[in-house]
């Protein structure tokens, strides 16, 4: 049973980071739609600080 609400908890949290990650993508784009070719500059900027977060 415990084993079962750790996966629980772990699928929770992946659904989490996933809906974090998408967020993040939007807020990217959204930033850099003026700037097209700084664009994947941004995005790997962006990804890169949200993984010390």
């Amino acid at each position: 049973m415990r084993r079962l609400l750790i996966t629980k908890k772990n699928d929770q949290v992946i659904k989490e980071i996933d809906e974090f990650e998408r967020r993040i993508d939007m807020l990217a784009l959204m930033l850099t739609l003026k700037r097209g070719n700084e664009k994947r500059k941004y995005l790997t900027f962006i990804k890169t600080s949200a993984r010390f977060l």
